[in-house]
């Protein structure tokens, strides 16, 4: 990975920052929202405690919404463990709070790995907020940590600073 300077640095960590938001501090109400999952088709799999969901994917729960060609979740102990969406690009999209744009990552294949609480954005991935975004082959982000990494031809993108009238 090349060197960049300290403001493509800090703002790569900002924006990854904004991807730890739209997981741990979604709007408050998400959480406690219905979700709603539709797809062509499902399959689940008590054995190997997965559920792919295939065609035309989308889920929603409040502000969240991913779309996919195909996604798994995982599930050890009746806990979901990783969830896995696949598509040309795959999204996800939430907004993180009431006076915030949404957040927007996309990327050919998004893993979530829930208990880790690491998020792996592989093949053509971004992320977007408020015109501002980062782009590359991969975008690593450990959350609990506040570590980001990417890597393949790093694209950065830094709106100005809207001041206040």
């Amino acid at each position: 990975m090349k060197m960049y300077s300290k403001n493509i640095a800090t703002f790569l960590l900002a924006s990854l920052l904004s991807l730890h938001s739209f997981i741990a501090l979604a709007l408050p109400e998400d959480s406690n929202q219905p979700i709603q999952i539709i797809a062509d088709s499902a399959i689940k799999d008590d054995k190997l405690g997965t559920t792919i969901y295939s065609g035309n994917v989308s889920i929603t729960q409040g502000s969240l919404n991913i779309l996919a060609d195909k996604v798994t979740i995982f599930v050890v102990n009746e806990q979901a463990t990783k969830i896995v969406a696949i598509g040309k690009p795959a999204r996800l999209k939430q907004q993180p709070k009431p006076t915030e744009k949404d957040i927007v990552a996309k990327a050919n294949t998004i893993d979530y790995l829930i208990v880790e609480e690491k998020i792996t954005l592989t093949d053509n991935a971004s992320l977007d907020q408020d015109g501002s975004n980062i782009k590359g082959q991969v975008i690593n982000y450990d959350i609990n940590g506040a570590k980001a990494k990417a890597d393949g031809g790093v694209t950065v993108v830094i709106q100005p600073a809207k001041t206040k009238k």
